[in-house]
């Protein structure tokens, strides 16, 4: 490859993890966001809606962490989706306890 289309390339690749990392650390706090708005909220039906919405980012995280270079950031992205699948299982289990006592 001629050394200025390898230039252009790497840097087109520098720029693409840059812009992947980015949304998915977006990802992880718009999650914890919902995660939290999901404790405060009375309406079940959104309660279901917001967790949801998180179930979906933890999906995004899995489905793209893999395809960051730097192990560090894929360890921590995966240490952030298992954090947030911790919580929507405390949530469900919230949630059933609720029911039983109606």
């Amino acid at each position: 490859m001629h050394k200025a289309a390898k230039k252009e390339f790497n840097e087109l690749h520098e720029r693409g993890q840059e812009n992947l990392i980015r949304f998915l650390q977006l990802e992880v706090e718009l999650a914890q966001t919902m995660g939290t708005i999901s404790e405060t909220t009375e309406s079940r039906d959104h309660r279901a809606r917001l967790l949801n919405n998180v179930r979906e980012a933890i999906k995004a995280i899995h489905q793209f962490k893999g395809r960051i270079d730097d192990a560090s950031i894929r360890k921590r992205l995966h240490r952030d989706a298992e954090r947030l699948e911790r919580f929507v299982d405390s949530a469900k289990a919230d949630s059933r306890e609720i029911q039983d006592l109606g």
